[in-house]
């Protein structure tokens, strides 16, 4: 039998494959843990960027008339389609205005104020988009008409009881000592 001949030019060097596989893995490895790394540091940093908001029971806003300053709780917290129970309305003397300072919990988002008057004709209703206003103040009377319930109005997501997060109706009440 003849014994085959080899070509120079063809003749190939096989690389151990021990080596390939055990840099691979570490390759493989290295890229993992960096992958790892990344998505913890990037949750810890959202996380601590932006703390979850409060429960829509638990934001207040601040009303100021005349010398009096009081942190108002909401009158009703209501989840859409479901029976809500009120708390009682808050009741202030009202000076000659009142200046309502809003958290970011309800003016980062759209929101609504109402104004009732004594002379239903001077009622009104008015809309702010996010950012919009933080603080607003309100004349206690208008032409001949006197102011007697404020209610400020937002849609805010809170946590049923299942800790699912639902969207509430939030409002907010003040009423006139006069009313």
């Amino acid at each position: 039998m003849s014994e085959p001949t080899h070509d120079a030019t063809t003749s190939t060097v096989e690389p151990a494959p021990e080596r390939n596989t055990k840099t691979t893995l570490i390759q493989i490895g290295v890229m993992l843990a960096t992958v790892v790394v990344v998505t913890i540091a990037f949750l810890g940093f959202r996380t601590w960027w932006k703390p979850a908001d409060p429960e829509p029971q638990d934001v207040h806003i601040t009303v100021a008339t005349g010398d009096t300053t009081e942190e108002v709780a909401p009158y009703s917290v209501c989840e859409q389609g479901v029976e809500c129970q009120e708390q009682p309305l808050t009741e202030l003397s009202f000076g000659d205005d009142v200046t309502l300072t809003l958290p970011e919990a309800i003016y980062d988002h759209d929101w609504a104020l109402l104004k009732i008057y004594d002379n239903p004709a001077k009622n009104d209703q008015s809309y702010y988009g996010s950012h919009e206003k933080q603080e607003i103040t309100l004349p206690t009377h208008e032409d001949d008409a006197q102011l007697m319930v404020i209610e400020v109005s937002s849609l805010m997501i809170g946590h049923d009881d299942q800790g699912e997060e639902t969207p509430y109706v939030v409002t907010w009440s003040i009423s006139s000592d006069k009313a």
